[in-house]
């Protein structure tokens, strides 16, 4: 057994991103050409950079034709690249580039997210709108419902922001969607993006508003602390 571990961990490890193995399907390839595309990923970590085919049929255990019609099909399908690289001596020598595998992974990546995010977006979309209702106490018409949409496609407010809108609206007792874009412009005029930046500049105007009754309260004690000025009859 020890004999064994020995060789197991001299024999080294081939690392393969779980990206690979979660998605070669979905960039078209089979299981046989994982199979093949792992062993050339397993030689370029060990250094070697264009390994025989006739070693990776070997260890495939199947022929060299067949590992000539894999290495095609990597090439067909944009998976790998063979590149001529030429070193400072003058000699020119082929290597496997996996750029366009990274590619195609990146690619894939980016469209799951987007596909995510528009999912988020509609469903956020759609808590804007039901939450609106529940607080107007009737369902929304067609138009107000395009409102909405156009706030959150052409004018970008995010629904965080639409709702505090809502907050406020409803507090000062203006069940209108009128009143609450002219809450969004004043915001968007003062850069207010986020519900933290409404709650900040609340908290801003709250400090003002303090510090105003403070300076007046301050004038007030100063005018009545004055003593008073006796008044005498000069004639007596």
């Amino acid at each position: 057994m020890d004999q064994f571990m020995s060789q197991f961990l001299e024999a080294g490890e081939t690392h393969i991103s779980n990206l690979i193995l979660q998605n070669y399907r979905k960039i078209g390839l089979t299981s046989d050409e994982l199979i093949f595309l792992i062993h050339l990923l397993s030689f370029n970590q060990a250094g070697n950079k264009f390994p025989d085919t006739n070693q990776i049929a070997s260890q495939m255990g199947v022929t060299t034709q067949e590992t000539y019609t894999l290495l095609q099909k990597l090439i067909e399908k944009k998976i790998i690249s063979i590149k001529t690289i030429d070193d400072p001596n003058g000699y020119s020598t082929d290597q496997f580039n996996f750029n366009a595998l990274y590619e195609k992974l990146n690619n894939l990546n980016q469209r799951t997210q987007e596909k995510v995010e528009v999912i988020e977006k509609n469903n956020s979309r759609k808590d804007v709108y039901e939450k609106i209702e529940v607080e107007f106490g009737r369902p929304l018409s067609p138009m107000e419902l395009e409102s909405i949409s156009m706030w959150i496609d052409q004018d970008h407010y995010k629904p965080e922001l639409i709702l505090m809108a809502l907050k406020e609206a409803i507090l000062n007792q203006a069940y209108s969607l009128k009143y609450m874009d002219r809450i969004l412009l004043n915001w968007e005029k003062k850069h207010i993006k986020t519900s933290q930046d409404v709650k900040k500049d609340k908290e801003k105007r709250q400090q003002r508003n303090f510090s105003n009754d403070v300076n007046s309260n301050d004038i007030s004690k100063k005018t009545n602390d004055k003593p008073e000025i006796p008044l005498y009859h000069w004639s007596n």
